[in-house]
């Protein structure tokens, strides 16, 4: 498939972002465009069909099978009560330079629900980190940071580390591609199976860490520089990746970002380093190509049975006898209903980028 062209095939501005996505009309046929650029392709794999009528429920028939289906059928977009207009407008804050905050798109888009922003972007994030990725090539320089700004905040520090794995493709004095990901501990395994799966064997590997021979055994190559250096060389290169990573979080999300959903976070950080030299319009279709491959997920999915609260709290869904003493007009209802309003408004932590699960 050709490179889509700007202002055509993706809007170059937010004036054509406006123009080409006016109607809920117009955002459907782009969707459809994008989904089946060389037209209709039935979804069943032993089918094949390329040919359909479209239904009065507004569903493609495929001639060959009779199956119904739509360009929003098995995505991320499937049963989605919004329209596709506000869906663009999530993907194109997000192809931002800076990206967006869930409190942030709430306010913008005039939702009702913390909660609904906060699904949409990790919908997003979590189809940016299922997409293939191509592993890191030619020099690669390799560290592990700890990353402080997470679960923290300019009143708060965070209580325990949280370490993430660097790998930055270089070309002196340019960068290329990055990857990144969280890891459970600093051991020579964790980093061992970073590495496997973010860089190509045959890579010349920059590293002050101490598995350079078991990188070497796994058939990488070892820089002679660092080899010679060790713990006095330094990478000035993912210093600076890691400053910005780290500013990204504090600035965007003030830090209010979960360890269990931080390689979401990692993944739309690295999608947007990786096409920074691309326009706008160019991320945001990357973005839509990306919700079209993943699978559809609920919101119960994403965060494993908890709901979230506008401040960043979270708290378990409600049993059923909970529920009833809320409606009760008791005295155990009343002080139940005053703790939890307590509890979800605290004055220190409002306007929090989501910290779910």
């Amino acid at each position: 498939m050709d490179e889509p062209v700007d202002g055509i095939d993706v809007p170059g501005t937010p004036l054509e972002f406006e123009g080409n996505f006016e109607s809920e009309a117009a955002c459907r046929a782009y969707l459809e465009r994008v989904r089946w650029p060389d037209g209709f392709v039935c979804p069943d794999h032993d089918c094949g069909g390329q040919r359909a009528w479209l239904t009065a429920r507004g569903l493609y028939r495929c001639a060959a099978c009779g199956r119904q289906t739509s360009a929003t059928a098995g995505t991320i977009f499937a049963g989605t009560r919004k329209p596709l207009r506000a869906w663009f407008e999530v993907l194109w804050r997000i192809a931002d330079e800076d990206g967006v905050s869930a409190e942030t798109l709430r306010t913008a888009l005039g939702l009702g629900s913390y909660q609904t922003a906060w699904v949409w972007l990790h919908k997003l994030r979590r189809a940016i980190a299922g997409s293939a990725h191509e592993r890191l090539t030619g020099i690669v320089e390799l560290a592990v940071i700890d990353l402080l700004s997470v679960e923290g905040s300019a009143r708060r520090m965070a209580t325990r580390r949280t370490l993430v794995a660097l790998a930055l493709e270089v070309d002196d004095p340019k960068t290329g591609r990055v990857r990144l990901a969280r890891l459970p501990d600093s051991g020579r395994v964790a980093i061992e199976r970073f590495v496997a799966d973010a860089v190509a064997p045959g890579a010349k590997i920059r590293t002050t860490s101490k598995i350079r021979p078991t990188l070497a055994a796994l058939g990488y190559q070892l820089d002679p520089v660092t080899i010679r250096g060790g713990r006095n060389v330094g990478l000035p290169l993912l210093d600076d990746l890691a400053g910005q990573l780290d500013y990204w979080i504090v600035g965007t999300h003030h830090g209010a970002v979960r360890r269990r959903q931080l390689d979401f976070y990692l993944a739309e950080f690295g999608f947007r380093f990786n096409h920074r030299a691309s326009k706008r319009g160019l991320r945001f279709r990357r973005l839509l190509e990306a919700a079209l491959a993943a699978d559809p997920r609920s919101a119960r999915s994403l965060v494993g049975g908890t709901v979230a609260t506008a401040v960043g709290a979270t708290r378990v869904q409600p049993s059923r006898r909970d529920r009833a003493a809320r409606s009760s007009p008791s005295r155990s209802a009343r002080n139940y209903q005053l703790v939890d309003r307590r509890a979800k408004y605290p004055p220190e932590s409002r306007c929090l980028d989501s910290v779910w699960p």
